[in-house]
């Protein structure tokens, strides 16, 4: 209730369900041009056996993708995650499956945000103040690096590591891609 996830789920399988829907239609339309093209005879430099053989790479092609959006799992994520590494046939399908996960992202982004806001706010000042130091000793050591310097990584971490959790960074390096 408090983030109003069913009409957030809701809208999301709305989506996915027109992005298959666009797939299947691209693909079956895809297949038909190809058909069209390979019935054609006399045109053009290329054979007619050129043009089965093509039209059988059409198809097969088709038969596959077809096949993997038949195999999808029911749920959500499992579908998100398989449209994730799925090579779209259809360009539109592939722009509105790019703007379902922006529009994912930017929700995660804002929930995890109001998230750190909250926690802030309940924070007492010495908290606020040890975030304070860390920062600016990160800063500090991408200030050392940008001139060329190596800055003590370890030093830092001995003073700041609880922040980091059971799983610290183990460079310099490994903090920046974190952060």
């Amino acid at each position: 209730d408090k983030y109003n996830l069913g009409s957030v789920m809701k809208e999301i399988r709305e989506r996915l369900d027109n992005i298959l829907k666009t797939e299947r239609q691209g693909i079956e339309r895809r297949l038909e041009d190809a058909r069209q093209k390979a019935k054609q005879q006399g045109i053009g430099p290329v054979s007619q056996e050129m043009r089965d053989k093509l039209l059988k790479t059409m198809e097969d092609m088709a038969s596959q993708h077809l096949k993997k959006l038949d195999e999808m799992p029911s749920d959500t994520g499992g579908q998100i995650k398989e449209l994730s590494q799925y090579d779209f046939m259809d360009d539109d399908a592939r722009r509105q499956f790019e703007e379902l996960m922006d529009m994912l992202k930017r929700h995660a982004m804002q929930s995890y945000a109001r998230d750190l806001v909250q926690s802030f706010k309940n924070m007492d000042p010495n908290a606020l103040a040890s975030i304070r130091h860390l920062v600016e000793a990160i800063n500090q050591m991408l200030e050392q690096r940008l001139r060329g310097e190596e800055p003590d990584f370890q030093k830092f971490m001995e003073q700041f590591g609880a922040f980091f959790g059971p799983e610290p960074p183990q460079s310099l390096d490994e903090l920046i891609e974190r952060l």
